[in-house]
């Protein structure tokens, strides 16, 4: 992408920033204003700066719940004239909002820019907030009304530190993980300027959207997340259900085609229009370099373009009716009523995609974050390959898969609990890495009765599982 301006002049953003929050930008501003968040990372950088000194004023001065509505946003999702590009509507639209209601709740002049502006009017309330860690702190509004927990139709909400749940009255459920700046311009659309929000969206309520610079996310019914780098890209991960994705129609030389993805699927949608695989998710919030982390990424041979799907990391979250594969319903459980081998539970483990079993160049390369002794689940139906009897050694131990019904015919159900509905056994085989070196496995074996048609096709695909080895 060519960016029209080279060099970020701090000094001739801060201007812009200036004009805009006095109301004073003409359409020659306003078009340079939204040129520099468009093409430059810093300028977004600052940005949203300028949003965490507002949120921090609001925290100080009183406004720790949910306050006062805010200026109404220059658009809507829907339905909307686009007189603005979408960056530069974004840009405003948050500039707009959290500094003039900055002024108007502290009834002093800005930090930038010294606009005085009349308080709105209280908006509708969409939901409620509540927090979901010890260490929770938002700011939303700024007239420092008492309505915690509640979040009203044109507020931002400022996520400053730790996790809070966010419940729509339409029923959507959206978890928020800080920092987060997001606007709520309907009841059934969110407008994103940083931050992650993962959303669960129930039947009945299909069609909820999150916008953001880079990308329109529209869900079809499902649970997806959308994460807002620093560098303006748009990360969407399906972890159930179907999204579609339209990158901004605006971006220079980017088409206005929409990209639908499927449970176990995502996709980057970069702050120049650009679109690439994401290879692997870590459903927690847990940092990179958390002690608690075992399994630091997964990576595999598959040629980009080629595929979206996504490896799951699931931090300590091997236990009874853990979900086995990022494609099917499928849980682990143990096979009698002791459960799971012991010292299989709580470790980190990986989703693997259940179709990959047929892959037979795949070759997956597993990533550490300390020393760990890591376990594979393996088919019984699976021939032993011999990169797996090399490396690894069979503990002995066996492990059940409970298979969830693959057609409308299919009678079988989900048990709950160890040694029900076992319908596969897979053998868990051992190897230890001393020092937290990467490996390499794969590809999958083939079926043991290679005369059976389709016989490969009922195959499950392997599982990995990871724990800490103790220190000497």
């Amino acid at each position: 992408m060519n960016h029209p301006f080279p060099h970020f002049d701090s000094l001739r953003f801060e201007e812009l920033a200036v004009r805009a929050l006095d109301g004073r930008l003409n359409d020659a501003e306003r078009l340079e204003l939204d040129r520099w968040v468009a093409s430059s990372a810093e300028a977004r950088r600052a940005l949203a700066s300028i949003l965490e000194v507002e949120s921090g004023l609001r925290w100080t001065h009183g406004a720790r719940s949910v306050g006062g509505p805010l200026t109404p946003a220059p658009y809507a999702c829907r339905n909307a004239p686009r007189r603005l590009p979408l960056v530069g509507r974004l840009a405003l639209g948050f500039v707009l909002a959290a500094g003039l209601a900055g002024v108007a709740w502290l009834g002093a002049p800005h930090l930038l820019g010294g606009a005085i502006a009349t308080k709105p009017t209280a908006g509708e309330i969409v939901g409620d907030v509540a927090s979901l860690s010890v260490d929770g702190r938002w700011s939303s509004g700024a007239d420092g009304l008492s309505r915690r927990g509640q979040l009203r139709l044109g507020e931002t909400l400022w996520l400053e530190r730790g996790a809070i749940e966010l419940r729509l009255r339409s029923g959507v459920v959206a978890q928020l993980e800080a920092p987060v700046v997001l606007e709520m311009v309907s009841l059934d659309c969110a407008r994103m300027l940083k931050g992650r929000m993962t959303v669960d969206v129930p039947k009945g309520a299909e069609g909820f959207r999150v916008e953001t610079s880079a990308a329109e996310v529209i869900d079809l019914g499902t649970t997806f997340r959308v994460d807002v780098t620093e560098a303006g890209d748009t990360d969407v991960v399906v972890f159930q259900g179907t999204v579609d994705v339209r990158p901004s129609s605006e971006q220079v030389g980017v088409k206005d085609e929409k990209q639908r993805l499927l449970t176990g699927e995502a996709l980057r949608v970069g702050g120049d229009g650009t679109l690439s695989r994401i290879v692997n998710v870590r459903r927690d919030s847990l940092a990179a370099d958390s002690p608690e982390i075992v399994i630091r990424e997964v990576r595999d041979n598959i040629v980009r373009g080629e595929t979206r799907k996504y490896y799951e990391i699931v931090s300590r979250g091997m236990r009874e009716d853990a979900k086995a594969f990022v494609d099917r319903k499928h849980e682990w459980n143990g096979m009698s009523d002791v459960g799971l081998p012991p010292y299989l539970q709580g470790g980190d483990y990986v989703k693997t995609f259940n179709d990959d079993k047929v892959t037979d160049h795949l070759r997956i390369t597993v990533s550490l974050a300390r020393p760990a002794a890591v376990y594979l689940l393996v088919d019984d139906r699976v021939q032993r390959p011999q990169w797996l009897v090399d490396d690894f050694e069979d503990t002995g131990d066996d492990i059940g898969v409970d298979e969830a019904p693959r057609a409308a015919i299919d009678d079988r159900v989900l048990g709950v609990g160890a040694a029900i509905a076992i319908d596969q056994v897979h053998s868990v085989w051992r190897r230890k890495s001393p020092s937290g070196e990467p490996f390499t496995i794969g590809p999958p074996g083939v079926s043991t009765d290679t005369d059976e048609e389709g016989v490969k096709s009922r195959l499950n695909m392997f599982g990995i599982v990871a724990v800490p080895l103790a220190q000497k």
